[in-house]
């Protein structure tokens, strides 16, 4: 694959210039060479586009990319342009002034009817933009970014040119699986190799929820198809460390790549092994579903073996998700105290997913347990959320 690194295109706070430039010191080591700036929240790639980025901003960018060149790391600037093609070509000059040759056009998360009319718009703005600009490489991000063939995309597949490069998600937003299949026949239908924008570990539609578990799920064969692979991080950068270490793993070992010994590896890593059984309770997403022994053991009421488990947790440092080990922690008390007083005790500061997902995490079932005492409800009840 000749493009291997992360897209920074969550919702929420954009990364600081800190950790954006704390994450590419790992880049050689991950194997990574393409960063994607396009943070949804940065009101210059979207709502504002057409404003020009004030100095301030400039520069930094410029320090980022100068950052990167000595790395050997492509800087990849995207944004979402409306219809005024002279005003999108000002913006991105004015970003390639700063040494940066690579563009995003980012169609993505538009409320609009996703139809032949849209498709052939954006074809005809894309192709003028890179006729014009003549960049390094151009990817566009349509806005059916994911799923079935569609007469959107057959607009797509007809129309645009075909040096320029399509991100896609896989077959949901947030793919548990990706198959081979599923990227051979997109990418034959779009007549081109495409770019996966992996939307794990990113947790911008889940934030009270910390996606440590490795990449899993993934067909070993489909970075034979790819021209590029993306992951789209968790507003915690550092945490995003975690998993993107997994997905280094895949990419080196392939069809040897083992999800568990590669999370337990850099576990190790990150000085987290002793903290192992804690961690783990982070690890259920849309991509690792499974439970927690401790989430197993809790929904099983084997309070026999679990409370000795459980009273071993002790606080540690998880980077930016210091809150989430305190949660455990006060769900492991409460737990511990509600079985020695057998009485009821309220969760109210916790910090829990109401999604349909969240009710396999240790906290989650804590809460459950306590505020209904009943062996027979292991759900959250949402009508009452």
């Amino acid at each position: 694959m000749e493009i291997k690194g992360i897209v920074e295109g969550f919702y929420g706070p954009p990364y600081r210039w800190e950790e954006r430039e704390s994450l590419i010191e790992f880049f050689p080591q991950l194997g990574f060479n393409y960063y994607l700036y396009a943070p949804k929240s940065d009101p210059y790639t979207r709502k504002d586009w057409r404003r020009l980025y004030p100095d301030r901003f400039l520069k930094r960018l410029e320090r980022f990319a100068s950052i990167c060149l000595e790395r050997r790391i492509i800087l990849n600037y995207g944004f979402t342009p409306g219809g005024d093609i002279d005003s999108a070509l000002t913006r991105l000059n004015q970003i390639r002034s700063l040494g940066i040759r690579e563009f995003s056009l980012l169609f993505d998360d538009l409320k609009v009817k996703i139809d032949e009319d849209l498709a052939k718009s954006q074809v005809e703005i894309t192709n003028t933009i890179f006729k014009r600009l003549n960049p390094d490489r151009l990817l566009f991000c349509p806005t059916q970014y994911c799923g079935k063939i569609s007469s959107y995309l057959k607009v797509l597949s007809k129309k645009l040119n075909p040096e320029i490069i399509i991100l896609w998600t896989g077959p949901e937003v947030v793919s548990t699986r990706i198959t081979t299949d599923h990227i051979q026949r997109i990418a034959g239908y779009l007549k081109r190799r495409i770019v996966l924008w992996d939307n794990y570990p990113v947790n911008d539609y889940d934030p009270v929820r910390i996606f440590l578990g490795p990449f899993q799920g993934r067909e070993p064969e489909i970075l034979n198809l790819l021209t590029g692979y993306l992951a789209n991080p968790m507003n915690q950068a550092r945490l995003s460390l975690i998993p993107l270490f997994t997905l280094a793993e895949f990419f080196k070992k392939k069809k040897r790549y083992q999800p568990q010994r590669a999370i337990r590896k850099f576990l190790s890593q990150f000085g987290l092994t002793t903290h192992y059984s804690m961690v783990s309770q982070f690890f259920p997403s849309r991509i690792n579903l499974k439970m927690s022994p401790e989430t197993g053991l809790l929904k099983r009421r084997d309070f026999q073996r679990l409370i000795p488990i459980i009273e071993t947790w002790q606080e540690f440092d998880l980077f930016e998700a210091a809150w989430a080990v305190k949660n455990l922690i006060l769900a492991r008390d409460l737990l511990l105290s509600w079985i020695k007083r057998r009485r009821r005790k309220g969760l109210r500061e916790l910090k829990y997913s109401l999604r349909r997902e969240g009710e396999i995490y240790f906290e989650n079932q804590v809460r459950d347990l306590i505020l209904t005492g009943s062996d027979n409800s292991l759900r959250l009840n949402y009508e009452d959320q």
